[in-house]
């Protein structure tokens, strides 16, 4: 399974992007390299949508590239845009670009920014899951296509190389027809990768193909190797260095014909030599490369001990809750212990009772006399006859409600700090709470939808983009069991205050897929 959250260094990016297509995963991949953000949505492993905080990813400039708009009518469009619409459906609305130009223009920016992270080495990833947002354009476009696309065009062939190994080295086709139907290879692939049974070594299968279709067919091996539809022999014969400097190196970049197999006279049977001999050997049968077989025998043993482990400390762990549950039931209560003493002292005082060491915890005046009920020390006060007043053991000292508050009764909120303090803190939660009364308080109705984000990396940097901070405020929207927020900002009593308030929102917001709208705060309150 996918990991939720980790480095690149540890897991690149094509592994993690093939293992979101293998698993068909439905939501959310955020990827992260310095200040650069690039989220990708994806529906039962199909990519449906992605966005960028990068200037090389804007559509603008996309349809700038192609001619499709003069940049004098984008900027107007652009200026205009203060409504709850993107820059793409507004030129197609006016006539400006066609649905089919739009359509085009949004998969080539998803192909750029796919491709930069493929490139990335270094930042961190999390995968979130839960349904994309319901207003995205959803296109259902294969990943992998563009993986592919990524290693033909993009991908230096020394890099290829390294993954590879050598031409000596020997690739097993991987038997999980169900892993490989996924993928729907054409038929030319199903027939290279068909030539991988591991009795021959790269060298002879390429050697089956013509010299200018080379470079291709490693580059479609090291998406094979990538996608684990071929499988790495243990043991190889040489490295890449030594491939290099060796005659097949020249053969396979000049097209010169090595020796035809008639030439070579195979190895038939290993002689027998006796120990001790000059230059003599004894044949160990362990030195042998392992068996195809023995290969995914392995694999299935380690697979089966893995899961006999979990196994077993799950028993284990089940076991000492069971135990725990039993130990707490057959204990008795140390308080009813106490209570079930009998009172054998002098004058019934040398025994006290649970009830009688309880400290009171604070004066409480008579609301109708005014005057103290009782002291610190626990003496019961005078009655107005002039008797002290009896109070039964069995009825504990009143809990004060700046304690414990009565049901009903809504929590005090952290006096002393202002909740942007909380938010500066990173304790967001808290702070939405205070906002939230804070609206209450001011009889405020209306407000502007900046965006509705878990992560809270993103709601910083949502305040970070706006200018007039004092206007930037969140609400708490848990979502799935996760802590979720309305990023929100300025706060109005009529929809018409609101869209005016439009028009002060940074260009940032106005560029992703969900653009600020004024909604009605009341429902969230």
């Amino acid at each position: 399974m996918i990991s939720e959250k980790g480095t690149l260094k540890d897991t690149p990016v094509m592994k993690l992007l093939l293992a979101v297509f293998e698993q068909t995963l439905t939501g959310i991949l955020y990827v992260k390299n310095e200040e650069v953000l690039k989220v990708l949505y994806f529906n039962r492993g199909k990519l449906i949508w992605a966005i960028s905080n990068s200037d090389e990813d804007k559509l603008e400039n996309i349809l700038g590239d192609r001619d499709l708009v003069d940049p004098n009518i984008l900027l107007k469009v652009k200026r205009e845009a203060h409504v709850s619409e993107s820059i793409g459906k507004l030129l197609v609305e006016k006539g400006l670009i066609t649905l089919e130009e739009l359509i085009d223009s949004s998969k080539i920016q998803l192909k750029r920014i796919i491709f930069s992270i493929l490139k990335w080495k270094t930042g961190g990833f999390q995968f979130v899951k839960d349904a994309p947002p319901e207003r995205l354009l959803s296109l259902d476009l294969s990943i992998t296509n563009f993986i592919v696309d990524f290693i033909l065009d993009e991908m230096d062939i020394g890099d290829i190389w390294k993954e590879i190994g050598s031409l000596q080295v020997e690739l097993i086709k991987n038997p999980d027809e169900e892993k490989i139907n996924k993928y729907r290879l054409s038929e030319k692939q199903i027939t290279l990768l068909n030539s991988f049974s591991g009795k021959d070594k790269l060298e002879a299968v390429l050697s089956r193909y013509s010299g200018g279709h080379r470079e291709s067919l490693l580059k479609i091996i090291y998406f094979f190797l990538m996608s684990e539809l071929l499988i790495k022999k243990e043991f190889e014969l040489a490295d890449s260095s030594v491939f290099e400097e060796d005659a097949g190196f020249e053969y396979f970049h000049t097209g010169e014909q090595e020796p035809g197999p008639e030439e070579i006279e195979p190895v038939k049977s290993i002689p027998k030599q006796s120990p001790g001999a000059p230059g003599s050997f004894m044949f160990d049968s362990s030195s042998l490369a392992p068996t195809e077989e023995e290969i995914f025998n392995e694999a299935k043993t380690k697979k089966i001990k893995t899961a006999t482990w979990i196994l077993v400390i799950f028993i284990l762990i089940l076991g000492g809750i069971i135990l725990l549950i039993l130990l707490l039931m057959l204990n008795e209560n140390p308080i009813d212990k106490m209570k079930s003493v009998p009172d054998t002292g002098p004058a019934g005082r040398d025994i006290i009772t649970i009830d009688e060491r309880k400290p009171v915890v604070e004066k409480v005046e008579d609301q109708k006399t005014g005057e103290p009920a009782g002291e610190a020390s626990g003496t019961p006060s005078p009655s107005p006859s002039g008797t002290p007043s009896e109070t039964p053991s069995e009825t504990p000292p009143e809990t004060p409600r700046d304690i414990i508050p009565t049901p009903g009764e809504k929590p005090k909120l952290p006096p002393g700090k202002s909740a942007i303090a909380y938010f500066r803190e990173g304790n967001m939660i808290t702070a939405g709470d205070i906002w939230k009364q804070e609206l209450i308080n001011a009889g405020i109705k209306y407000s502007i939808l900046l965006e509705l984000d878990c992560l809270q990396e993103s709601v910083i940097g949502a305040f970070d983009r706006v200018e007039a901070k004092d206007g930037f405020f969140i609400l708490n929207k848990p979502s799935q069991g996760r802590a979720c927020f309305l990023v929100m900002w300025g706060k109005y009593q009529t929809r018409q205050e609101g869209a005016a308030g439009l028009k002060l929102i940074p260009r940032y917001f106005w560029q992703q897929p969900n653009p600020p709208e004024v909604i009605d705060v009341v429902k969230y309150l």
